[in-house]
């Protein structure tokens, strides 16, 4: 009788179902002398926990002593962090300071218009190009849509 009910606690148990009275059989039945050969598998996962509740933490924690010659031990981290930094900071400098002088002339910042009128429309044309391409991509993306529409209907 006591082999069945402790199997019923057990499956109980690795149901995650046992209520902590249950749970209190379960473990004096292990720490106990008497228990079946059936159950010996479980008995040190049992022991385990009975242990487990009996250990306690250390209330200081000690920093470690250096193992070198007692020197300060000190994080470069930040250091070379810092060094990064300014050798990338130098670097801009530099490039910045180098390509201005020597900038081709391509590159330079010429007027092209005469007037604003005539930048105005060069825009103009620009801004409408880009339209009908927009207005072009919309209408296929309508189509396709359309074509999805009878799907939609089929899987709803």
């Amino acid at each position: 009788m006591e082999d069945h009910k402790i199997k019923g606690l057990l499956d109980k148990y690795w149901e995650g179902e046992t209520t902590l009275e249950e749970e209190r059989e379960l473990k004096s039945y292990f720490a106990s002398s008497q228990v079946a050969d059936e159950f010996l598998p479980f008995s040190p996962l049992f022991a385990f926990y009975e242990e487990a509740q009996h250990v306690e933490m250390q209330r200081e924690i000690k920093a470690p002593t250096p193992v070198s010659g007692g020197g300060k031990t000190v994080n470069l981290r930040w250091l070379i962090n810092i060094a990064a930094s300014i050798a990338i900071f130098i670097a801009m400098f530099y490039i910045n300071k180098n390509s201005k002088s020597n900038m081709p002339e391509q590159y330079a910042y010429h007027d092209t218009y005469q007037s604003p009128e005539e930048a105005y429309d060069e825009v103009k044309k620009v801004l409408l190009f880009v339209s009908a391409k927009m207005n072009k991509g919309v209408n296929t993306a309508a189509k396709g849509l359309e074509k999805m529409e009878p799907l939609h209907e089929i899987l709803n």
